[in-house]
């Protein structure tokens, strides 16, 4: 059993393998759909990111991941043969890492049950929320104000009151090399990241990204000592007040199911839920074994 890289003289086996991605799982994405519409430069940094598992002579599995932080990385498909669907069929996909890592992966319910019995042992769900926009929402209060993020000047502040507002056991802390490559992403727009102020005084962080020309709202929170007193919904009526300025009329945000307030923040709002995706996280199979 052998972890060979995705080259050139192997494309054409390893599109048997990606062929066969939805068999394992429906929402795995089509390696092909994302090579073929690129240029030589960024063919070999997705080949880069594909590790196939070969059995003797025969190909029976891969992994395809993207590095969206230093320390966070997207598997955007999984497959192995179903009768080679083990811990340690996985961990040789998943490679060497450090254990300051975070690797999700979205899926069906079934194929990630089957994966937390083998050792994938952080689960949660997401939903992803709507909005059509049409009118401008009222976000007016006193003492409230906005500040833009200043590359190269606020990215320690940024680190710093993210991992304030996000802080909990299951999640890494962001560094700030981990701020900048997020700046780096082609997804990154640099008015949409925002700090909310009470008196001039830094209570929360939110973020609009452009992924695939649609607008997205992350990192969207305010600190613990402020919440409960209607900020929330002052910052979420700026950021889409924002958006609808730039001339989108929907606008889309993520949030853990399991995050009760902050869903009834979102539908009174007017967001519908549209998505329901089930994440692992596999942190913790590295440490388990």
């Amino acid at each position: 059993m052998v972890v060979i890289s995705l080259k050139k003289n192997n494309l054409s086996n390893f599109k048997k393998l990606n062929s066969k991605r939805s068999d394992f799982n429906s929402m795995n994405l089509d390696f092909f759909d994302t090579y073929n519409a690129a240029n030589v430069l960024k063919k070999m940094f997705y080949r880069k990111y594909v590790r196939i598992l070969k059995k003797e002579d025969k190909l029976i599995g891969y992994i395809w991941e993207k590095p969206l932080l230093k320390s966070l990385y997207k598997i955007q498909s999984l497959y192995l043969d179903k009768d080679n669907i083990t811990k340690e069929n996985i961990l040789r996909l998943i490679g060497n890492k450090n254990k300051d890592y975070i690797l999700y992966y979205k899926g069906e319910a079934y194929i990630l049950d089957a994966l937390n019995d083998i050792g994938f042992n952080f689960r949660n769900k997401t939903l992803i929320l709507s909005i059509d926009l049409k009118d401008r929402f009222n976000e007016s209060r006193e003492g409230i104000s906005y500040k833009s993020v200043t590359l190269g000047k606020d990215e320690d502040l940024r680190c710093k009151i993210q991992n304030k507002i996000f802080n909990n056991k299951n999640r890494i802390p962001l560094t700030i090399d981990d701020i900048y490559y997020d700046e780096l992403q082609k997804y990154y727009y640099n008015e949409g990241a925002i700090f909310i102020q009470l008196n001039n005084k830094i209570i929360g962080y939110g973020q609009i990204i452009i992924d695939n020309k649609k607008p997205y709202i992350v990192n969207f929170g305010i600190l613990d000592e402020y919440k409960g007193k209607g900020f929330g919904r002052i910052f979420l009526h700026h950021l889409l007040n924002l958006i609808i300025d730039e001339g989108f009329s929907v606008s889309l945000i993520k949030v853990d199911k399991e995050n009760i307030k902050a869903v009834n923040l979102y539908k009174s709002t007017g967001f519908k839920e549209i998505e329901e995706n089930y994440i692992l996280e596999t942190r913790c199979i590295l440490e388990d074994s």
